[in-house]
């Protein structure tokens, strides 16, 4: 990775690879609080064409923003954040082709964010936080998840995490996390509709503001929309806060 001044990121910022020709370069834009949206990116660096997903995350719990990035090789890289520019990274997990991830606290208390994966069977599993140094052996937690985009998020705001799933539909499915590692009810509820104009999703913390949280999701258009979620759970106007992210490879944010 390249030289920048990017050791400020926040989970309020964005992430994203913009293939720039062939350069594939990866870019911060920093949130701007208080009146929703984002600034012009910063380039992180260079040589990110082969990832398959990336994830804004503190995975060692040192209160500095990492990168926890999927490569096409199946490989699992973190790169660590400090009180300085990216440097390096390691390898914390190999043969992770083929699955999709969505990465948070899965269980309440959980000092570490953890792994949850669906595979092309439907199969759901979690892979705990090894301390911020490696990744655990998977637990099934649940099967039927086929075709599902999947975040973690506390969406109902009672304190413990739970999944967030974008259908073939368009339709945003909420199952609601019982805070041990598993759902308090397998019945899903409809928290959205329409969102099949949606081609990638991703939880916020604190883009409007501290307390605050949303949804921010790319349109077939390419338009970059903050969907913030109100105290009774229902959805605020959409506000557009970028254009022409058609080809950008969008991280994922974690939620604190």
């Amino acid at each position: 990775m390249g030289s920048g001044d990017y050791f400020d990121l926040s989970a309020s910022d964005v992430v994203a690879v913009s293939p720039d020709g062939v350069a594939y370069n990866l870019y911060q834009y920093e949130s701007t609080t208080g009146e929703p949206g984002l600034l012009n990116g910063q380039q992180m660096g260079s040589g990110w064409k082969d990832i398959t997903a990336g994830f804004v995350t503190d995975w060692n719990g040192d209160g500095f923003q990492d990168l926890l990035v999927q490569w096409n090789d199946g490989k699992m890289r973190l790169y660590a954040g400090t009180t300085q520019p990216f440097g390096g990274y390691t390898v914390i997990g190999q043969g992770w082709q083929g699955l999709k991830l969505s990465v948070g606290k899965w269980k309440t208390g959980d000092k570490f964010p953890s792994i949850i994966t669906t595979d092309a069977g439907g199969l759901m599993r979690h892979y705990p936080n090894l301390g911020g140094a490696g990744i655990g052996a998977g637990t099934q937690i649940g099967a039927g998840w086929t075709g599902l985009e999947i975040v973690q998020m506390d969406f109902d705001k009672d304190g413990k995490t739970d999944i967030v799933a974008k259908n073939a539909a368009g339709e945003l499915k909420l199952y609601r996390g019982n805070g041990i590692g598993g759902f308090i009810s397998r019945t899903p509820t409809t928290v959205g509709v329409g969102w099949d104009v949606i081609t990638a999703i991703s939880p916020t913390s604190g883009f409007n503001g501290a307390g605050t949280t949303g949804m921010l999701a790319r349109t077939t258009g390419g338009d970059l929309r903050y969907y913030q979620i109100n105290a009774n759970n229902s959805w605020a106007a959409p506000v557009t806060v970028g254009w022409g992210w058609q080809t950008l490879a969008i991280f994922r944010s974690t939620m604190p």
